[in-house]
């Protein structure tokens, strides 16, 4: 950029160097997102299992192309302040999974998840001192995701002996429309911790939720089928559903060749809908351009107006000067005319002197009534001086504050011109990107007729036919 462009338009290109930087970074608006938490070091009843599986799930879920948040041992500050960021990463994400080991308990027909270091006597606390599980559903409902996935190993036994109010387990609850709820075990029941790293539960569902090809459902299902044959049926995994829609957390099974077509398809989808709104960020730019373009102009003549009244007020202060000798030749009038008033009151008897006196007299009071009008002028001029100085000092203030805008501006504006710079190598490496995506779509065309015609061709050839008897093991 040349050094003789406008601080708007370096104000512009800067911005626009922003926007790119800003969406290359990774955000937590797109994509799977997930909240982990494991609550073990109790005060009463501490457990063995939930801080390694807190910690096995996170990396499991990660690897499964999650963005997870994981905290362990949390107070119930920490586990409401969790709940409300991973409800801001919610908005707009594909998948929103939250996942919780540890204590649960239900009370007068809601489920609580508890925190650690509660201090919790009776139902009555449970409102205020654990964290409802209703509050994480109602989080992620607001967020908008498009699929909600809430899984509780939390029916451990309850953790506060004598506590009044509470029962055992977690009663059955629903969630939104398209979402899943699992519980470690059926409602009023208690699971268990089992002997290794893991509860039996998330044991289980590490095992398969990592299969590809299965769906979330299917998934469950074969969860189920661990727990129940491992604790004998004590312990029966549940769920509620409302899914509409399919979902595999390792992939659904899709062939390669339609697979890359549509990931290519989805590409060029995305950079021409990412160059459509670059397109309208610029032109909202150029908006922006013309518009500090004109409060320039306004500055330019706030900035003669000032000039103006300054070469006024200089005026006025010679004026005020010549004000201030009249008013001193007024008083020395005044002074003068007193002593001839007295004088003429001491000479009455001489009628040749009073004569001179009332001559000098008459012209004295001439004198002032002509000082006496001159200071009335001044005194209106001076009155005009003053709120003119009033209006300048309004203006040097409105000056002050266009100048610091005008600064504001050219920041701004250089921000613009790299930001524009910035986003026209981004539109002309995506032009590359979709030239090219466009060539592996041929490619991927051409790949694919090619399949076709060998297979006619194998199939045009005649082969022997020969039966294998299938043995069946009952």
């Amino acid at each position: 950029m040349s050094s003789t462009a406008s601080p708007f338009s370096r104000i512009f290109w800067y911005v626009f160097a922003l926007a790119g930087l800003f969406l290359s970074l990774p955000t937590w608006a797109a994509g799977n997102v997930a909240l982990v938490i494991g609550n073990q070091n109790y005060k009463e009843q501490p457990l063995r299992n939930p801080a390694n599986d807190a910690q096995d799930m996170a990396e499991t879920l990660k690897k499964l192309g999650f963005s997870v948040q994981l905290i362990q041992d949390a107070d119930l500050r920490e586990m409401e302040t969790a709940a409300r960021t991973f409800s801001n990463r919610l908005r707009n994400s594909d998948v929103g999974l939250f996942f919780y080991a540890g204590h649960g308990v239900q009370s007068d027909g809601v489920n609580y998840l508890v925190p650690v270091k509660a201090d919790i006597q009776g139902s009555t606390d449970l409102r205020y001192k654990a964290m409802d599980v209703g509050f994480v559903l109602d989080l992620m409902e607001d967020a908008g995701s498009k699929l909600n996935i809430v899984i509780l190993d939390a029916c451990r036994n309850n953790p506060f002996r004598g506590m009044r109010g509470g029962s055992r387990g977690l009663l059955n609850m629903s969630g939104p429309a398209g979402s899943i709820i699992a519980f470690a075990t059926s409602p009023n029941n208690t699971a268990e911790d089992g002997d290794g790293r893991n509860g039996i539960y998330t044991k289980y569902l590490l095992q398969n939720i990592q299969k590809p090809g299965i769906s979330i459902e299917e998934m469950f299902k074969q969860v189920r089928i661990g727990v129940s044959r491992e604790t004998r049926g004590r312990q029966t995994p549940w769920e509620n559903s409302s899914l509409s829609r399919e979902f595999c957390f390792a992939g659904c099974a899709v062939p390669e060749a339609e697979a890359a077509s549509a990931e290519t398809s989805k590409e060029m989808a995305r950079i021409l809908r990412e160059n459509e709104r670059l397109s309208r960020e610029m032109d909202k730019m150029r908006v922006e351009q013309q518009t500090s373009q004109s409060r320039v102009e306004e500055l330019r003549t706030i900035q003669k107006e000032k000039e103006t009244l300054e070469q006024q007020i200089q005026t006025l202060d010679v004026n005020r000067k010549v004000q201030q000798d009249y008013q001193s030749q007024l008083t020395k009038v005044l002074k003068e005319k007193q002593a001839l008033e007295q004088a003429l009151q001491d000479r009455d008897r001489d009628a040749e002197s009073q004569k001179s006196t009332q001559d000098d007299l008459s012209r004295l009071s001439r004198e002032k009534s002509r000082l006496e009008q001159e200071l009335k002028r001044y005194e209106q001029a001076s009155q005009l001086r003053d709120n003119q100085v009033e209006e300048l000092e309004r203006l040097k203030k409105e000056k002050n504050r266009l100048e610091q805008e005008a600064k504001r501006y050219s920041a701004v504006d250089q921000a613009r011109n790299d930001r524009i710079k910035e986003l026209e190598r981004v539109r002309k490496e995506n032009e590359v990107l979709l030239s090219t995506l466009r060539e592996r779509d041929e490619q991927l065309k051409e790949s694919k007729a090619a399949l076709r015609d060998a297979s006619s061709n194998k199939r045009s050839v005649p082969r022997e036919e020969t039966y294998t008897p299938l043995i069946v093991n009952p």
